[in-house]
């Protein structure tokens, strides 16, 4: 996988890109100094932003690209008490 993107309601929340890896003081982080524990939860999935006091229906949706240019994207729509 190249990148993951996060959004609600179709607005972006939040998109990792694993472009390529550097060493940053002794660790191995994303290109853009991205710590790979802002990537994954302790739970192993990927962190896909907060959701705070959004009560209603929303869409929730995922969007996955390759390198070769590849997508899937798949939503859920809920309604938050």
């Amino acid at each position: 996988m190249h990148s993951v993107s996060f959004y609600i309601d179709n607005n972006e929340v939040k998109t990792h890109t694993f472009d390529r890896f550097i060493n940053h003081d002794g660790r191995l982080v994303l290109s853009a100094g991205t710590d790979f524990s802002d990537v994954f939860a302790k739970e192993r999935f990927y962190n896909g932003g907060s959701y705070k006091n959004i009560s209603g229906m929303h869409t929730f949706s995922v969007k996955a690209r390759d390198r070769n240019g590849n997508e899937t994207f798949k939503s859920v729509t809920v309604t938050i008490r």
